[in-house]
């Protein structure tokens, strides 16, 4: 019975392994000491317990009220993970709703996930054209953690525009038109990074 058990630890913890490793793939965030503990300890916990006992029926009863605390936004990414999950460790499939809920449950309690990436849309007019759009991308919008998409024209989806200099023909939303140097100095840059992080994020 004590070797029985002993390899279903060893399994679990090599699941539980793997389990962190599809996390990172699939969230980018990095829980505290603590919080990160906490979490690999209650996933062992499900782990054995999935091992152990084999049909959701069995264990769906003991973490029923789990499923109030998920979060649907997250399902796509964690049926990814468990598909990966299963791919080392088949048996799992037995335990598939009991896991899938446990894991939206504790990635919900113990991390704060990232909200779902919004997509920005950004303007940028130069008088340079699209020779300088590169580098700006690259000084500018990158350094910020958002899904930004740069360009030098004025698109339906457009958010925001950034300017070098008054254009004539220009008709966009006064308010979310911003204006700086052809070579935009490190304060405007900040300015520019402030007014997005404030707008958009």
């Amino acid at each position: 019975m004590l070797f029985y058990c002993q390899t279903h630890e060893l399994r679990a913890g090599a699941l539980t392994n793997q389990w962190m490793t599809e996390f990172y793939q699939q969230f980018s965030v990095y829980p505290s000491a603590k919080d990160y503990g906490l979490l690999y300890a209650n996933l062992m916990h499900k782990h054995v317990k999935a091992l152990t006992f084999h049909g959701s029926g069995v264990l769906m009863e003991i973490d029923l009220g789990a499923a109030l605390f998920t979060n649907s936004n997250f399902d796509a990414k964690v049926q990814l993970m468990f598909d990966q999950l299963c791919k080392m460790e088949p048996s799992l499939q037995k335990n598939r709703d009991f896991l899938l809920t446990s894991y939206k449950f504790l990635i919900c309690q113990y991390i704060e996930v990232e909200k779902e990436a919004q997509k920005l849309s950004i303007c940028v007019l130069s008088v340079f054209g699209d020779e300088y759009m590169e580098v700006i991308k690259r000084n500018v919008f990158q350094r910020l953690d958002m899904d930004i998409q740069v360009t030098s024209t004025i698109e339906k989806d457009t958010d925001l525009v950034i300017a070098d200099r008054i254009y004539e023909n220009l008709s966009f939303n006064p308010e979310a038109t911003l204006y700086w140097e052809i070579f935009p100095s490190k304060k405007s840059i900040q300015r520019i990074q402030q007014f997005i992080y404030q707008q958009f994020s």
